[in-house]
C-alpha cells in the first residue's frame, strides 16, 4: 500500500472537522516571510513564458504559492513551538518581552509572531538549527521548478488537450497542486480547470496509462457478452509527452438503480482478472473512481509486479508457501478490503471496493492545541478518514453483489485464457513503458520525513540521518525487496530531507513481461477466487456479524436420521478442512482464511491462537481423530496425518513469532488452553509439559503486567481460567498464583 492520492474525483474528501482553524493558518505570518523571495522567483519566471496570459500566470503563482506555504508551514510547525516557549521562559534579554513568562497569554504568541516575521528570522536561528535554512532553500527552489515546469507544459501542450476535452481548452482558470504525495523533486500530480473543462496533469511518463487502455480496447473487442463502451473498465484517456502526460478528468457519479450497481460490480471482477493479468498493485480507494457502473483506474503506473521471496519462517514449508501463495493472488492489487497494521493506519481499510462507509476507525492527526496562546503545543487528535470516491453508492453493500465481482472474475480470466490467445503479445506493448515498484509503505516515509524534519534532528542533522538510514536499514530485514545498499538508502532520505516520498521506477522489458505471463499462467484460479471471496466476507466480520445473505437457515428442518446426518455433517467439515490445506514438502499443513489480527480481519496464514487461527484447527482434527477411534465418527482419509502437520506448524509458529496478548482467545491464555484440551483428547504427557512452557509467558512476562485491555479475547482476565486448569492438570501451585497475581 502506497498511501498516495494521485487523482481525486470531483469530491475529495476532508478529515473530520476538529473545531479548529486550518492548521496552516496559524503561523502563516512568518511562513509568508519566508517565502517571499521564492514567490517572488517564481513570479518572475512564469512572467517570461508569453504563451500563457497575465491572469493565467497569476492563478499558476497562487496555486504554487499555495502549495508551498502549507509545505513550509507542516515542515517549521515544531520548529515555531520549540521558540515559542523558548520565547515565553526566556527571563531578560533582547528576546524578554512584557508577559512572556505568564503561561497561556496571547500577548507572548503575538510577540513570537512578530520576531518570527522579521527578515533573516531562520538565518538567526543558525546557531541552534545550523541546516533549517539550506533545507528550506531546497525545498522551495524543488517547488518553484516544479511550478515553473508545469506552467512551460501547459503553455506548449494546450492544443494537445484538445482530444481529452472534446474541444479548445480555453483559458486556463485555476489549478490545484498536490494531489497525492511529491517526487523527484516537488512533483505532484495536479487538477487544472480551463474554460473547456479540467484535466489531469501527470508529471511522470503515462505510456503505461495509455498501454492499458489499448489492452482494455482489444479485450472487449470480442468479448462474450460485452458490456457498451460506456460501460465497461476503462482508464482516463492520455496524451502521453515526454516524461509527462495529461489524462482525462474523471467525474465521480452514483449509480442509477439496481441495474448499473449490478454491472459495476461485475465490472469490479473484471478489474480483478486484468490486474491479476497485468501484475497491478496498489488500486486503493483513491486510485480508482465510481463514474456511474464504470470503475474507472486513474493511475496505472505500478503494474508488472515481482513480488519479492520472503525468507523462510522457520515454521514449516507449509507456511511459506501459504505465504508465498497470497503474495500473489490478487490480493496484492490493493483493490480487495484489507486492514492497515501500522501505528498511524491501523485497522483503516483504504481499498478499491472496501473502505466502507461506518467500518473505518478514527486515525491520529497532529493538530496544534491552545494555538494562538504561549501555551501552543502538538496533540494528537483523532480524526476520520477522508472519503474517496471509488464507492458507487453513498451506503455501498457489498455484500449483495459478491456473486457479480466473482463472476467477473471468471468471465474475464477465462476470456484472457481462451484458446488462440497469446499473453505475451498482448503485453507486449508495454514495454518501453515505465512502472512503479512500491519496496516500502507510503506510511513509513511520512513518518520518518517527519522525523527528520523535527526540530531535534534540524539541530543535529547528522545525528538524525544516521538514525533515518537504521529504521531504514531494519525496515528491509522484515520487508524483502526494500532497499538494503547504502547508497540506496541515503537516496532515500536525501529524498526526504527535500520533502519527497522516494519512489522506484523501472523500466518494462522482454523479460518482466515472461516474468508476469508465467506468474498469471500458474496461478492457483481456485485459490484466488476464494481469496475473493474471504475478503469480501472479512469486510464484514470487522463489523463483528455477518450480512443476512451469509447466514444460511436450515432447509425442511426435522429429528429423523440424526445420528447418520450427525456423522455425515462432520465428515464434510473434516474433509473440507483437509482439502482445503496447504501442504508443505516436509509433511507441515496449514491454512489461508481471514484471521483476527489487532488491526482487524485479515487474509493472512493461521496464526497460533484458539480463536481464529492453528491452535483451534489442530484441536478440532485431534477430537475428530479421536471420535473416529472411538467409533463415533466416520473415517475421512488423510485426517491423522493432517493433524500432524498442524500440529507441527502449531509449535513452529509459537515458537518463532511473537504472542500478541495474555488473552484466551488471541493470546497466550489461548495457547495454553489449546494444548490442556489436546493432552485432555489423546493422553500425552508432552501436550501438559507444553501447556505449562506456554504458561510461562503469563507468569513470567510482561504480557499480563503490560495489558490495558482486561478482557476475555485479548486481555489478562481471560488467562486466570486457562491457568487454574493447568494448576489443577499439574497439582502446581505456582499456577495458582499466577491466576491469583491476575485476579488482583
Amino acid at each position: 500500500m502506497s498511501g498516495s492520492t494521485p487523482e481525486r474525483s470531483e469530491r475529495p474528501g476532508k478529515p473530520a472537522e476538529s473545531g479548529r482553524r486550518d492548521e496552516a493558518e496559524w503561523f502563516a505570518r512568518p511562513v509568508r516571510t519566508i517565502a517571499r523571495p521564492w514567490r517572488e522567483e517564481l513570479a518572475r519566471r512564469l512572467a517570461s513564458i508569453d504563451a500563457l496570459s497575465r491572469k493565467e500566470q497569476e492563478a499558476v503563482l497562487e496555486a504554487g504559492h499555495t502549495a508551498l506555504l502549507k509545505s513550509l508551514h507542516a515542515k517549521l510547525s515544531r520548529l515555531f513551538l520549540i521558540e515559542l516557549h523558548a520565547l515565553r521562559m526566556t527571563a531578560g534579554g533582547g528576546h524578554h518581552t512584557e508577559g512572556a513568562g505568564t503561561g497561556s497569554d496571547t500577548r507572548t504568541w503575538t510577540a513570537f509572531l512578530e520576531q518570527a516575521e522579521e527578515e533573516g528570522y531562520l538565518d538567526r536561528l543558525g546557531g541552534r538549527y545550523p541546516n533549517v535554512g539550506p533545507r528550506i532553500a531546497s525545498v522551495a527552489r524543488l517547488s518553484v521548478a516544479a511550478t515553473a515546469g508545469f506552467a512551460e507544459r501547459l503553455a506548449a501542450d494546450r492544443e494537445v488537450l484538445r482530444p481529452l476535452l472534446g474541444g479548445p481548452a480555453g483559458e486556463m482558470r485555476a489549478v490545484a497542486f498536490g494531489a497525492g504525495d511529491t517526487h523527484r523533486g516537488g512533483l505532484t500530480v495536479s487538477r487544472v480547470d480551463f474554460a473547456g473543462g479540467s484535466v489531469m496533469y501527470k508529471p511522470r511518463p503515462s505510456e503505461s496509462d495509455v498501454a492499458l487502455g489499448a489492452l482494455l480496447d482489444e479485450l472487449y473487442t470480442d468479448f462474450p457478452g460485452a458490456p457498451s463502451p460506456d460501460e465497461r473498465i476503462r482508464v482516463p484517456r492520455t496524451q502521453a509527452r515526454e516524461g509527462y502526460g495529461w489524462a482525462e478528468f474523471v467525474h465521480h457519479r452514483y449509480c442509477e438503480g439496481e441495474a448499473e450497481l449490478a454491472a459495476f460490480y461485475r465490472n469490479v471482477g473484471h478489474w480483478l482478472a486484468v490486474l491479476r493479468f497485468t501484475g497491478g498493485t496498489d488500486m486503493h480507494a483513491e486510485n480508482m473512481i465510481a463514474a456511474g457502473p464504470v470503475p474507472v483506474i486513474v493511475d496505472a503506473e505500478t503494474l508488472f509486479d515481482a513480488p519479492a521471496p520472503f525468507p523462510a519462517s522457520g515454521r514449516g514449508d507449509a507456511v511459506d508457501v501459504a505465504a508465498a501463495a497470497i503474495r500473489r493472488t490478487v490480493l496484492r492489487t490493493g483493490l480487495l478490503p484489507v486492514r492497515g497494521t501500522g501505528f498511524a493506519l491501523g485497522g483503516v481499510d483504504i481499498s478499491g471496493v472496501g473502505s466502507l462507509p461506518g467500518q473505518q476507525p478514527l486515525i491520529p492527526n497532529p493538530v496544534i492545541a491552545d494555538a494562538g496562546t504561549a501555551a501552543a503545543r502538538f496533540q494528537v487528535d483523532l480524526v476520520a478518514m477522508p472519503t474517496a470516491g471509488n464507492h458507487p453508492s453513498p451506503t455501498p453493500v457489498l455484500s449483495a453483489y459478491w456473486d457479480r465481482i466473482l463472476a467477473g472474475f471468471r468471465e474475464m480470466t477465462a476470456h484472457l485464457r481462451r484458446p488462440g490467445t497469446d499473453p505475451h503479445r498482448l503485453l507486449r506493448r508495454f514495454e518501453g513503458a515505465q512502472a512503479r515498484r512500491i519496496l516500502r509503505p507510503t506510511q513509513a516515509y511520512v513518518d520518518i520525513g517527519r522525523m527528520l524534519w523535527h526540530p531535534a534532528s534540524l539541530h543535529d542533522e547528522a545525528a538524525a540521518v544516521e538514525r533515518a538510514r537504521d529504521i531504514l536499514r531494519r525496515n528491509a530485514e522484515v520487508l524483502p525487496g526494500a532497499p538494503t545498499e547504502r547508497a540506496a538508502i541515503d537516496g532515500e532520505i536525501a529524498d526526504l530531507l527535500a520533502g519527497d516520498v522516494p519512489m522506484f521506477t523501472f523500466t518494462v522489458d522482454s523479460a518482466a513481461v515472461r516474468t508476469t505471463v508465467e506468474d498469471w499462467r500458474t496461478a492457483d484460479l481456485a485459490l484466488e477466487e476464494a481469496v475473493i471471496q474471504d475478503a469480501l466476507v472479512g469486510a464484514y466480520l470487522n463489523e463483528r456479524s455477518l450480512p443476512t445473505r451469509t447466514q444460511a437457515a436450515a432447509r425442511d428442518p426435522h429429528a429423523r436420521d440424526r445420528e447418520r446426518r450427525r456423522r455425515d455433517l462432520a465428515a464434510q467439515m473434516v474433509r473440507r478442512l483437509c482439502d482445503g490445506a496447504v501442504r508443505g514438502e516436509d509433511g507441515t499443513v496449514t491454512w489461508i482464511s481471514p484471521v483476527f489480527t489487532p488491526a482487524g480481519w485479515s487474509i493472512r496464514v493461521l496464526p497460533a491462537d484458539l480463536y481464529t487461527g492453528q491452535g483451534g484447527v489442530a484441536l478440532t482434527l485431534a477430537e475428530y481423530v479421536t471420535e473416529v477411534r472411538a467409533g463415533r465418527a466416520e473415517e475421512v482419509p488423510g485426517v491423522a496425518e493432517t493433524f500432524q502437520g498442524a500440529l507441527r506448524v502449531l509449535v513452529g509458529t509459537e515458537d518463532r513469532t511473537p504472542t500478541p496478548s495474555p488473552g484466551a482467545f488471541s493470546g497466550a491464555a489461548s495457547q495454553v488452553w489449546t494444548w490442556l484440551a489436546l493432552h485432555r483428547v489423546l493422553g500425552e504427557d508432552w501436550l501438559l509439559e507444553r501447556a505449562a512452557e506456554r504458561a510461562l509467558l503469563l507468569a513470567e512476562g510482561r504480557l499480563v503486567e503490560d495489558d490495558v485491555e482486561v478482557d476475555l479475547l485479548n486481555g489478562a482476565a481471560g488467562a486466570v481460567v486457562p491457568l487454574l486448569n493447568l494448576a489443577a492438570a499439574t497439582g502446581q501451585d505456582r499456577w495458582l498464583d499466577a491466576a491469583a497475581h491476575i485476579g488482583r
